[in-house]
């Protein structure tokens, strides 16, 4: 989306440039008589300057105003629910951003109208017929690349919306491996200095999870070193799987009760999960998951397997049987692909940090969660500790996609209008230029359809060079997008040719609608006005 930005400021500098141009060339008698009145070329430049800095410091203003009313609609449109986004201050590093945002605008948009001048000579303005002069020339050749830059930067950001799009699309359809919906999760950091005991840590864990468990509507309650959609704490330790001559290979190492799996809807493929038989007296088990049992055990049972795992060697009293395979589950995050985990019984291997799973029937899961600290607070009044939903929690990971999705639409309907704007400005001051030429055609016998299309070409070449830039440059921008979204292709063709012709639409249509009003020009008023 910063990208995005920066392009879309960056069509609109082009656009404003454009316009700035266009009008320059029809100035040019005016800075001839300054120059006449002894203006020196610099003193020109500065003033051209001078009106760019004016006219983007009155759009930073409207901007802020707009950037301000932006930030509201998007609370109000659902985006509260990211971090911190409630609290985005306008405070002096951003005025001092737009401040930085405003020169580079500035310099941006005046250096091609000052560039422009300064190329010319002084007696090329004092000639009366400068309009049509080498100056006038350059000017149109830089007035046509810009369009094609103006139609190439376009077809980058609607494309960028397309692949935002398709993200979103892939994200709302993937599988994370377990059910939020009906679920609670309670975040727990037991304090050492008074849970050191594994007994005394066992007792109250138990005594805990039967407590949550006879609530009204709770049904499995479990506990989990980590969290699906959280950042990924657990340690990656060597794993060693017996039976087999490859070496040590890297796994994630997760810390669940029993109860766990069934608390998060989250399915045995294999064998059986954690029961309340696994105590840290008993023989040491450990569960694997898909991805670990298909990578790494290939051609075995793995219920019938044993690991052992340490880091940075393997440690020989860590080894214990694999009794299940489970589900792959999605942790840190949603648009990544499941990592191989074995995990180990809470029992067998305490932790002071964990999430509590508490499955519910309720039909508001939220009606559950006064209860549920009223049990840890009796379990523990002076534990701190935190209660949500899990669907609240899977739903605000997908938030920063809607609101990306949200934001790349805006641009990408903003990158059109603009582009529609800044190429109808253009063909409509060429074909202002030309229209004594096309007056004269007239007179001579051309129709009003052959200057019609004379126009409809030369706006044909430009749409077609600009379409194949900007396929460039949106094939590129893919690829540098497509690490930061889900599954989404550069090269897909679907993206790249609808991007194409709603750009190519907009501009052709941009480009008829000055070239019909020029050939309905009645070529004696034309030239009586000359």
């Amino acid at each position: 989306v910063l990208a995005a930005t920066g392009l879309l400021l960056l069509l609109a500098c082009v656009n404003v440039t454009n316009l700035l141009l266009a009008r320059g060339a029809s100035r040019v008698r005016e800075m001839a008589a300054r120059a006449a009145l002894g203006a020196s070329r610099s003193r020109l430049v500065r003033q051209l300057l001078t009106e760019s800095v004016v006219l983007t410091a009155v759009g930073a203003i409207a901007g802020v105003l707009l950037a301000f009313m932006g930030v509201r609609m998007l609370l109000a449109y659902g985006a509260s629910k990211l971090p911190r986004l409630e609290d985005v201050p306008f405070d002096t590093p951003v005025f001092l951003f737009v401040l930085l945002t405003l020169v580079a605008s500035a310099l941006v948009v005046g250096l091609a109208p000052a560039f422009q001048l300064a190329r010319t000579g002084l007696e090329t303005l004092l000639n009366e017929a400068g309009r049509s002069s080498s100056g006038s020339r350059n000017t149109h050749r830089t007035l046509r690349v810009l369009i094609v830059g103006e139609i190439a930067l376009a077809i980058t950001l609607v494309a960028g919306a397309g692949w935002v799009v398709r993200s979103y699309a892939n994200m709302q359809a993937i599988e994370p491996g377990f059910v939020d919906r009906g679920r609670l999760v309670a975040d727990l950091i037991l304090p050492g200095a008074r849970y050191r005991n594994p007994e005394h840590l066992s007792t109250w864990m138990r005594t805990l999870f039967t407590n949550i468990g006879a609530i009204e509507g709770v049904g499995a309650v479990g506990s989990s070193s980590g969290f699906p959609t959280r950042p990924d704490n657990d340690a990656t330790p060597l794993v060693q799987v017996h039976g087999l001559t490859t070496p040590p290979v890297v796994s994630r190492r997760r810390i669940v009760s029993a109860g766990f799996f069934d608390a998060m809807g989250i399915p045995m493929v294999q064998g059986r999960p954690f029961n309340d038989d696994d105590l840290g007296t008993s023989a040491p088990v450990a569960i694997v998951n898909e991805s670990f049992a298909r990578r790494y055990m290939p051609g075995m049972d793995p219920t019938k397997a044993e690991i052992s795992f340490g880091f940075p060697t393997i440690i020989p009293q860590s080894r214990r049987a694999v009794v299940g395979v489970v589900n792959d589950v999605k942790y840190a995050s949603l648009q990544g692909e499941p990592e191989p985990a074995f995990y180990v019984a809470q029992e067998q291997f305490p932790t002071l940090r964990m999430a509590v799973a508490i499955e519910t029937s309720l039909t508001d899961p939220l009606a559950a969660i006064e209860a549920v600290r009223s049990e840890i607070n009796k379990a523990d009044p002076l534990l701190a500790f935190e209660v949500q939903s899990v669907e609240a929690l899977v739903a605000s990971t997908r938030s920063r996609q809607k609101l990306g999705l949200t934001l790349m639409l805006v641009f990408g309907l903003m990158a059109v209008s603009l582009a529609a704007i800044g190429i109808y400005g253009v063909i409509a001051y060429a074909s202002a230029e030309r229209r004594r030429e096309f007056a004269t055609r007239m007179a001579l016998g051309a129709s009003s359809s052959d200057v019609f299309w004379l126009l409809a070409g030369q706006a044909r070449v430009l749409a077609v060079v600009g379409g194949v830039v900007g396929l460039a440059v949106a094939y590129g921008a893919g690829r540098l997008a497509s690490s930061w979204l889900y599954q989404v292709s550069a090269a897909d063709p679907l993206i790249l040719a609808g991007a194409l012709t709603i750009v190519v639409a907009v501009t052709v249509l941009a480009t008829l609608i000055p070239a019909r009003r020029v050939s309905r020009t009645d070529p004696a008023h034309a030239l009586r006005g000359e």
